[in-house]
């Protein structure tokens, strides 16, 4: 199971909008302040760090199942090698190899389904993470938007173009590493219903 590292996408952090209910978005006069959200999650101390526990965990995941997955390949090869001179009928009368063949299904979808629990663990420790990191980010977010006098901050991904005055991410990273050096990551643990391999019956 390779790792799959979502966390640099822009996309994750949602869009920051402070802004009075009451005032058009593009009224006259509103100042407009931008921040890399990305940049953010990739260079700030607290974000590498974030990706370093993640990464860890995934690894240990693998680390898991490299065991029982060598078995699969060494019986798989084995099956293989046994019936690759065989008709179907053959294969078919020779109850005995039917019988491990069975048995190898049943324990290859075992191990798909503990592949699938894994991706989905490591994805829900990813999101939790995410979501630890923006608790973290949002105040000093606020911060620096009060203290421009700016009505909103958006990510610079839904900018075409923005000016480095008006471009706070430096500032941001900054602020960050100095207030948080590191994100608590722990590995999700699914309900016990989704974390039940399904067998073939």
């Amino acid at each position: 199971m390779g790792v799959s590292f979502r966390i640099f996408a822009a996309a994750a952090l949602a869009v920051v909008t402070i802004a009075s209910a009451a005032q058009p978005v593009f009224a006259q006069g509103t100042k407009i302040i931008v921040v890399d959200n990305a940049r953010v999650v990739r260079e700030s101390v607290a974000g590498q760090d974030m990706a370093n526990k993640i990464q860890a965990i995934g690894q240990a995941m693998q680390t898991e199942l490299s065991g029982e997955a060598t078995a699969l390949e060494t019986e798989r090869s084995a099956l293989e090698s046994r019936t690759q001179n065989m008709t179907r009928e053959a294969i078919a009368a020779d109850t005995q190899l039917t019988g491990q063949a069975e048995n190898f299904a049943r324990k290859a979808q075992t191990f798909q389904a503990k592949r699938q629990v894994n991706a989905r663990q490591l994805a829900l420790t990813e999101q939790n993470a995410l979501n630890s990191f923006g608790q973290a980010l949002d105040p000093i977010l606020q911060q620096i938007v009060q203290e421009q006098g700016a009505d909103i901050l958006l990510d610079r991904s839904v900018v075409a173009f923005a000016g480095p005055t008006v471009d706070v991410t430096d500032t941001v990273i900054a602020r960050l590493n100095a207030a948080v050096p590191s994100i608590a990551v722990t590995r999700a643990q699914l309900p016990q219903q989704q974390a039940a391999p399904q067998t073939l019956q």
